[in-house]
């Protein structure tokens, strides 16, 4: 028997009235992110009327172009996504944010065409409760790697430089009494570990801070560090520096350098390779710094969601880097090496110049 009810929910009118009353931020977009439909709550959601966000493009309204990237390979990869955590900006430039969950729109062929989803604005308070996760976790982190670092410098100073000094102790004392004949003996293996020593502080001292760093400047250091990552671990770093190039700000210059040293140190524990290069750039906005390597490479998708229980070095870097205005980029995959950007504002060079 025919039923007038089932028409009418077939009629496309009803689905474009759900569509329309719908109170979430509905879109469907094409491939290339032109925005092809949007209800009355996405236009209020990005404050413009509909007809300027039809054929807009929704990349313009991410505030970071990374993240509009990353969007469109998860979806693309996995043909859904669901809370896709990222920024926006309204049509008026007001920042907000906000998660995403889209799925792909399919031709009759099954071939992609685009996609469409739902936009939700996360409220201040949910906002501010992952971050302060986030902050948790992070600090949480940092205190047990702090912790390591001690027990770690602890037992370096006892079981080597601590080791050669009772030794070299003993030596002297047999000093005191040997004849002639024994003493040069002697002295040749209190120099041997007096070079012994030298080698090691030298070692611990770049593993703390680098003294060329903040006498010298950042390119120097960096080449300094360049030389002991060869002579300790058999990496060959190419560093590529313009003569503009450094950072006056000793705290800023510290902060900045640790990065770039834990970068090399991940080439060093998993990249599989002995040649990195670190090339400092700079232009009238912007300092550069970018590390890379042909090595193995790694899935960067734990990093961009941001989970700081998978590369926490990577995850803490751009933490540090967030505090001075700065942030940092990084494309992988297994098997296509690593590339590293950290981007910093021109000021932290200039104000001290100035």
């Amino acid at each position: 028997m025919f039923n007038p009810k089932l028409k009418k929910r077939r009629d496309p009118a009803f689905y474009r009235g759900l569509f329309e009353a719908s109170p979430e931020a509905l879109f469907a977009a094409e491939q290339d992110g032109t925005i092809i439909e949007a209800n009355h709550a996405a236009s209020m959601l990005f404050a413009c009327e509909r007809t300027c966000l039809l054929d807009a493009n929704i990349r313009d309204f991410y505030t970071s172009l990374n993240d509009y990237k990353r969007f469109r390979e998860a979806i693309e990869r996995e043909e859904c996504v669901h809370d896709f955590a990222t920024a926006f900006r309204t049509h008026t430039g007001h920042r907000f944010e906000g998660l995403i969950t889209a799925s792909v729109r399919q031709a009759t062929d099954s071939t992609c065409i685009g996609y469409q989803g739902v936009i939700r604005k996360i409220s201040t308070r949910h906002h501010l409760e992952r971050h302060v996760q986030k902050l948790r976790t992070l600090a949480a982190k940092l205190l047990i790697d702090i912790e390591q670092e001690r027990v770690s410098l602890g037992a370096d100073l006892h079981d080597s430089i601590g080791q050669i000094l009772v030794l070299s102790k003993v030596k002297v004392d047999l000093l005191r009494h040997a004849d002639i004949a024994k003493r040069k003996a002697v002295l040749n293996i209190l120099e041997r570990n007096l070079d012994e020593m030298d080698h090691l502080i030298r070692s611990l001292t770049f593993d703390t801070s680098s003294p060329v760093l903040y006498s010298m400047g950042f390119v120097p250091g960096l080449q300094a560090l360049s030389d002991y990552l060869h002579a300790q671990h058999r990496l060959t770093v190419r560093v590529e520096a313009e003569d503009t190039w450094d950072i006056h700000n000793h705290d800023i210059r510290g902060l900045v350098y640790r990065s770039v040293r834990e970068l090399l140190m991940n080439v060093v524990r998993h990249a599989d390779t002995d040649q990195a290069t670190v090339s400092l750039r700079r232009d009238t906005a912007q300092l550069q710094v970018v590390v890379e390597d042909a090595g193995t490479g790694f899935d960067v998708e734990p990093l961009n969601r941001m989970d700081p229980t998978r590369h926490f070095g990577l995850f803490s870097i751009r933490e540090r880097l967030l505090h001075i205005g700065g942030y940092l980029t990084i494309e992988s995959a297994p098997g296509t090496g690593t590339h590293c950007l950290i981007t910093l504002p021109s000021s932290l060079a200039e104000a001290e110049e100035s």
